[in-house]
């Protein structure tokens, strides 16, 4: 079931709906997450299926996208508030929508609504961002997902693979029992669960919430192509991104280069001639996981969170081979 600002969420989004249209809407939720939605309209009753996201923002379009694509058809968005330009870029993609400010954009004939540039009312709160999807608890959550069964060792262990403090392992422990991520059998042994839901949760998270923290540098190279003759493994850098993307699947020609390292690879920057910019070019990260990765690249998991972020349909489309290649197996709900 939704949380407390989740049904909140749910209510005002409905009731800003009907205020703005005229049109009678119940939105009602089961213990399964889902949301249906019952419009009446001309004398007919609609229903519609929802999907619920607190907020969308550019880093996370993608994510949102794919989601609300894999729920199916005549799916509704329902999000916390959708500024004018956000809202026509869900228009352009024909993601329907509903928020809490009574914008809205439904083109599921007969019923076609559009209304943008309502302002967010003051008495509706901003999303809380729990402590899982903060950063340190992203970092945790990814070690989790990347590595089965680390959830059932010492907490330290766990602590030491993601990066941080042992105390806040603990408490996002306990954080992801709340939320039925995380069981204990007889024994006291802890398993994660629910495992397809925390992937896309934290794939929505990762973009706003901890990759811009990551963020060491761009850097304008040289030669464009300069990673594909270049031999990561000399300087301890990872591929992540598209170029990992490419050589998981050959499928895109990659147009943005992400690095992942411990520390800025100055001696890489030197090599290839790479030149400092504001922004563009290649992109480099901080390394934020303490296990080992395989063919100098990024796990999977990773690879698919950047695509998503990028919001860019051919890289969406190969976010997806790379799902159902390398992390479908591994996140099974069971």
């Amino acid at each position: 079931m939704p949380n407390k600002n989740e049904k909140a969420l749910l209510k005002q989004a409905g009731k800003q709906f009907t205020q703005t249209t005229g049109i009678p809407i119940k939105i009602q939720t089961a213990a399964s997450k889902t949301i249906r939605l019952q419009l009446e309209w001309q004398n007919q009753t609609h229903k519609l299926n929802g999907f619920l996201a607190p907020a969308v923002t550019p880093g996370n379009l993608g994510s949102v996208r794919m989601q609300l694509e894999q729920a199916g058809t005549a799916v509704v968005l329902i999000t916390s508030y959708v500024n004018p330009v956000m809202a026509e870029r869900l228009k352009q993609m024909n993601l329907p929508f509903i928020d809490t400010a009574g914008n809205v954009y439904l083109n599921l004939p007969p019923l076609y609504f559009y209304v943008k540039g309502n302002k967010l009312p003051n008495e509706v709160p901003a999303p809380v961002v729990r402590r899982v999807f903060r950063p340190a608890g992203l970092q945790i959550v990814f070690a989790l997902l990347c590595n089965p069964g680390l959830e059932a060792q010492p907490l330290r262990t766990i602590a030491q693979k993601a990066g941080t403090a042992l105390g806040t392992v603990a408490k996002v422990m306990q954080d992801l029992e709340a939320m039925r991520f995380l069981t204990k059998n007889d024994p006291g042994i802890r398993k994660l669960v629910n495992k397809k839901e925390l992937l896309n949760r934290w794939v929505t998270a990762y973009p706003d919430h901890l990759r811009p923290k990551l963020i060491l540098g761009y850097f304008k190279p040289q030669k464009h192509e300069w990673w594909k003759k270049v031999d990561l493994k000399v300087y301890q850098v990872f591929w992540g991104g598209e170029v990992a993307a490419w050589k998981l699947t050959a499928y895109l020609k990659p147009q943005r280069i992400t690095l992942y390292a411990e520390h800025l690879p100055r001696q890489l920057l030197i090599d290839y001639k790479m030149k400092k910019v504001p922004e563009g070019g290649t992109e480099v990260l901080k390394k934020f996981w303490d296990f080992e990765t395989e063919n100098e690249l990024v796990p999977p998991i990773l690879v698919y969170a950047d695509l998503l972020a990028s919001g860019d349909a051919r890289n969406i489309e190969a976010g997806k081979m790379i799902y159902e290649k390398e992390i479908a197996q591994y996140i099974r709900n069971d």
